[in-house]
């Protein structure tokens, strides 16, 4: 009998892996081990690669978790949350954060609708810190945020922080 099961997650599964990981981290303030542990076990049921291949999968999202934390350079004392949503429905499930899911945010005359994988807000000195995770090939500077907007999304986080947060004046 072939099993005819994937060897892999889909790149897409393998970015929610990634990011429901971190989700957990962020929300639970457990240790990256504990989180991965935790997702791990509530995803079991709908793996889709063999057993042992999917315990392979976790450790590869364990290491994108580690290195996308070690590249966070915000102070410790920032407050900081995961999966920040606007734009949804004011009954979307979420973990929390500066606004609610619904928070409107407008680009001209068009309504924006995201989720940014982690925010981090110093409100001493009124600066925040949007990051967005990718699990591809493709590692963008932070410098790359706003020049010029090189990379859309970020820049579209960053236009929903200054709107919805209204005494950021550094993003």
């Amino acid at each position: 009998q072939v099993d005819e099961r994937p060897l892999r997650l889909e790149p897409r599964e393998f970015g929610s892996l990634v990011h429901a990981i971190l989700d957990r981290l962020v929300s639970d303030g457990c240790s990256e081990d504990q989180a991965a542990d935790r997702v791990a076990e509530e995803q079991r049921s709908a793996i889709r690669p063999p057993l042992t291949i999917w315990e392979l999968q976790v450790d590869e999202a364990l290491a994108h978790v580690r290195r996308a934390i070690e590249s966070l350079d915000h102070p410790a004392e920032a407050d900081t949350w995961g999966e920040v949503h606007f734009g949804f429905d004011p009954d979307t499930p979420t973990d929390g954060g500066p606004w609610p899911p619904s928070a409107e945010v407008r680009l001209g005359e068009a309504k924006l609708r995201g989720k940014i994988d982690h925010l981090a807000l110093d409100a001493t000195t009124g600066t925040a810190w949007v990051t967005d995770f990718k699990t591809g090939n493709r590692v963008l500077s932070p410098s790359r945020v706003l020049d010029g907007c090189a990379e859309l999304q970020r820049c579209l986080y960053a236009v929903a922080v200054s709107q919805l947060v209204p005494h950021v004046r550094s993003i």
